[in-house]
């Protein structure tokens, strides 16, 4: 049975539950003040199993130290760092309104081109300051959002524009370093050198914004239908889709702004995001249409009226109540449908707010509820059953919900078996193909499923959405075998197994090793021969002492 969480943290009183994914845990809260004052936050608080783990506090302080340094208004600002006994947390502003992803899905042709790259070009201010920002002695610190994509480029109903999460951004003076095998983002919106696993600065965010661009342009998905590892090898090789294809009426000078900032070399693409927002917002001062955020943000508001009328009614519930009591989750759907025009429909599971506008009644987290989305597991962690019913993914309103959501379900366990979260993923007209990669320590194991071989790691394998849970082997002489069983995904998954060896049995004698205790080891432990008999031989008498004479005139070195 899952603990009752607690409605208080420190001058914080929990009002419900956004979220939660590998490492932290989000919450609407509100803090009260003298005559009256009250002000709803939002609270990313670690999870209490990694609390105690330093490496995981270090991780999330890190986090925490940097998104304090951000202060623009199109970055979603962090008003707090503080602890309460073991539980660390951030407090962030709650902002109303709707990610870009959610409002391209509902909204459509409804947004011109003028007003999506308004948009676009006010991310890009806040990705520069980002980019920009230094150490208190001045020291540039090298901030790199790394996850930019419609899902993080928030709109509130006034119109005003956030770049959130940067729950995985890397800072130069970072504590913590990426394990290796651990690819952070989501793939499809992925620099060369991200997928590479190279050292990024800020012309991978900029190449990120390109997709964007390519997608505002085309009006879908530069890499939709394309499983991740297909599209990895696509970007390393070069071979980025043309917009001109798509589009073949497009503007040139947009179509020349979107091929630099897709450019496979990074020294061809944009230096920063600001020369990239200067290059649109030229490119916008031409077109007729004079529409900017603030009508981007009225139409949002309106669309989505009925869904804030929920959020505000189940806000004004919560206050009202007093004492301990079981938070209300309020849930995500993970959807594949297109919205009125196929715009930035995702062929994975995407964080979004709630797919219909009906009221629905809230209710309390319980085991077994809950779905899935791309989360970033590190570390030797194995993944209980407390993991698999607790990954839950919620948005209220489109609140800030800073998850670290990334494109693979990285986990590295050692020895036994590794099990993916379960995920619960919204019904669609066609199955849904993810990735599982497999890769062992050491590697060059041999993968089966039953008595087929697969291949040996690193391996790649497709599984369908919809198929029934399937049992891996991972296997290697001289080493346990190890099971994987991922379960029904929900997202690409990478699994390395860490083979253990194994375990030297007692031997026969001190020269050989039976034949059946061979068999018995299933041929994993060498069967040693007797050594052929020789007859001993009698050494010869040792030669007589010489004798040797010392002048006494000379020293002996000894």
């Amino acid at each position: 049975m899952e603990e009752r969480e607690s409605t208080s943290l420190g001058k914080y009183r929990l009002l419900a539950e956004l979220g939660r994914g590998g490492m932290a845990k989000v919450f609407l809260a509100l803090v009260k003040g003298p005559a009256g004052f009250n002000k709803l936050v939002v609270i990313k608080q670690i999870q209490a199993q990694l609390a105690e783990d330093p490496e995981f506090v270090t991780m999330f302080l890190d986090e925490a130290r940097l998104a304090a340094r951000l202060n623009h208004p199109n970055v979603v600002q962090t008003n707090e760092v503080g602890q309460d006994g073991h539980r660390y947390f951030i407090a962030m502003e709650y902002l109303e309104g709707q990610t870009l992803n959610r409002i391209h899905n509902k909204l459509g042709k409804e947004l011109s081109l003028a007003m999506q790259l308004r948009v676009v070009s006010e991310a890009l201010s806040g990705l520069h300051h980002a980019h920009e920002l230094c150490d208190y002695d001045g020291t540039p610190l090298g901030v790199v959002h790394r996850d930019v994509s419609p899902h993080n480029i928030f709109v509130t109903y006034s119109g005003q524009v956030k770049v959130v999460d940067f729950g995985i951004a890397k800072a130069l003076n970072s504590s913590s370093e990426t394990r290796t095998g651990v690819l952070k983002g989501k793939v499809a919106y992925m620099s060369p050198e991200q997928a590479l696993g190279e050292r990024v600065d800020c012309r991978a965010d900029v190449f990120s914004v390109g997709v964007i661009l390519w997608q505002v342009a085309t009006g879908k998905r530069m890499f939709r239908g394309i499983p991740d590892i297909a599209v990895i090898q696509k970007l390393l090789a070069g071979d980025i889709p043309k917009v001109r294809e798509s589009v073949p009426d497009i503007d040139p000078r947009l179509e020349a702004i979107i091929h630099k900032a897709l450019a496979t070399k990074r020294e061809d693409r944009y230096e920063t995001a600001a020369e990239l927002q200067g290059e649109i917002d030229a490119f916008v001062e031409t077109l007729p249409d004079r529409r900017g955020c603030r009508e981007v943000g009225k139409l949002v508001s309106e669309r989505f009226s009925d869904e804030r009328a929920r959020i505000q009614s189940i806000i004004e519930q919560q206050m009202k109540g007093e004492g301990e009591h079981d938070l209300p989750l309020l849930e995500a759907t993970f959807s594949n449908d297109s919205g009125p025009s196929g715009r930035f429909s995702s062929g994975t599971p995407s964080l979004s707010g709630p797919a219909s506008t009906t009221p629905s009644r809230p209710r309390t987290v319980s085991e077994g509820s809950g779905t899935a989305a791309s989360l970033t597991v590190e570390g030797d962690t194995k993944l209980s059953a407390t993991h698999r019913k607790g990954v839950r993914v919620a948005v209220i309103a489109g609140a800030v919900v800073a998850l670290g959501i990334g494109a693979f379900v990285a986990v590295s366990t050692r020895g036994g078996s590794a099990t993916a979260p379960t995920a619960s993923v919204a019904p669609s007209a066609a199955a849904t193909s993810f990735t599982l990669k497999i890769d062992s320590k050491p590697g060059g194991a041999v993968v089966k499923e039953k008595d087929r071989v697969l291949g040996t790691t690193p391996l790649s394998v497709a599984v369908a959405s919809d198929a029934a849970p399937r049992t891996f082997t991972v296997a290697l002489d001289g080493f346990e075998p190890y099971q994987v069983e991922p379960g029904v995904l929900a997202s690409d998954l990478m699994v390395t197994a860490n083979l253990t060896p194994v375990a030297p049995k007692a031997s026969a004698g001190a020269t050989q090793v039976s034949a059946s205790a061979s068999a018995s080891a299933s041929a994993r432990t060498a069967v040693l021969a007797p050594p052929p008999y020789v007859p001993p031989v009698k050494p010869p008498p040792p030669p007589p002492p010489a004798t040797t004479t010392t002048d006494p005139g000379i020293r002996t070195k000894r």
